[in-house]
């Protein structure tokens, strides 16, 4: 998600491992990601860990009421 470079800094290796990639959809209503964020939490709450950086972010910004989905989309050959 483009998000991620916001929450985590463009040196995070999950940033650097993102830009790989060419996004070539988002489904902003998915939250199949809880599952891999949040292992053990479906809903959306105070409740939900803060463990990792991306955990806090993520929690906060989905608290505000955004919405945060899964995306597609291919590697970029180099």
């Amino acid at each position: 998600m483009p998000e991620l470079e916001k929450f985590l800094g463009e040196n995070s290796n999950i940033v650097k491992f993102q830009k790989l990639f060419t996004i070539e959809n988002i489904d902003r209503d998915a939250t199949w990601y809880m599952g891999w964020i949040f292992p053990g939490y479906e809903i959306i709450n105070n409740e939900l860990p803060e463990n990792t950086t991306l955990q806090k972010e993520l929690k906060r910004y989905l608290l505000d009421g955004n919405k945060f989905g899964i995306a597609k989309g291919c590697i970029e050959m180099r």
